[in-house]
């Protein structure tokens, strides 16, 4: 995707960026491990799976990781700490998602939780049947 904005200051062109919209397992340290790679390869071209093809140099990564930055920023100043545990969608995940069962039979689940605190976390969970 690329962002055009004529009404920001110094910004004369479009700038390759994410969208922010929030997907599955979406974390916040996705987005820096995408820049860090894309630094590290020095591509000329990248293929974002969507959009057209984005040229690519490091003053380009620069200005990602600068983008990505501010999105986290922006993320943590709505959310508060820790981010990740109110932006991932998936941080509890009940498995099989959808099920079918006769009456008078059994469907065994899975609770995965994923931990987001800096520290050992408890949860705890009730379960009720109608």
């Amino acid at each position: 995707m690329v962002l055009f904005n004529p009404e920001a200051d110094g910004i004369e062109r479009d700038i390759a960026m994410q969208t922010t919209v929030m997907r599955n397992s979406f974390q916040s340290e996705m987005h820096r491990r995408c820049a860090k790679v894309i630094g590290a390869m020095k591509p000329d071209l990248v293929c974002p799976g969507h959009g057209e093809l984005i040229a690519m140099d490091q003053s380009r990564v620069v200005e990602y990781t600068d983008y990505i930055e501010r999105k986290e920023a922006a993320f943590r100043n709505i959310v508060g700490e820790p981010a990740n545990q109110f932006i991932d969608l998936f941080w509890a995940r009940m498995l099989p998602y959808l099920s079918e069962t006769l009456p008078n039979s059994e469907v065994v689940y899975t609770i995965k939780l994923r931990n987001n605190f800096e520290h050992t976390t408890v949860y705890s969970a009730a379960f009720c049947r109608r």
